[in-house]
């Protein structure tokens, strides 16, 4: 599988098991589903991003999971910006939202996704951005497996 940095060159993303549980994944919603990792690397950082989709019966939820794999970042080096799609289209785009504090290597910048409502088959995809020393270079994640509310 091909990742694409937005305006630039291929990169290839590995695939790896999905399990990851985070508070926004637990609760009121019964299902979920997770895209691939991407894996790529900018100003000497190598980061990992993928997208979630947690449904429930007539409503999902889309977010843009990034983390720094081997070293620590600073505050606002990392954004994220979440999409939901129903029925393959796509239907909310959120902002980009950037990380407050300095991350730790693996710690996860998760930000405020898009919220619908309605019974649909819901994807998430998004877009990361990381910080290369004087501009942001942006990075799509791939897409998320459909789910059903």
């Amino acid at each position: 599988m091909l990742r694409k940095r937005i305006g630039g060159s291929m990169l290839v993303s590995g695939i790896v098991g999905c399990g990851l549980a985070l508070g926004f994944m637990t609760g009121a919603w019964a299902g979920q589903a997770l895209s691939d990792y991407g894996y790529y690397s900018d100003n000497g950082v190598d980061y990992r991003n993928h997208a979630a989709i947690n449904t429930s019966s007539s409503s999902a939820y889309s977010v843009v999971l990034v983390s720094p794999r081997n070293k620590s970042v600073a505050g606002g080096w990392v954004g994220a910006m979440p999409q939901i799609y129903r029925n393959g289209a796509l239907w909310c785009t959120g902002t980009y939202t950037y990380n407050s504090a300095a991350l730790a290597v693996n710690a996860v910048h998760n930000p405020t996704g898009c919220h619908s409502t309605g019974v649909a088959s819901w994807q998430a995809k998004g877009v990361t951005k990381s910080w290369n020393g004087s501009a942001y270079n942006a990075w799509w994640t791939s897409i998320s497996p459909a789910q059903n509310s």
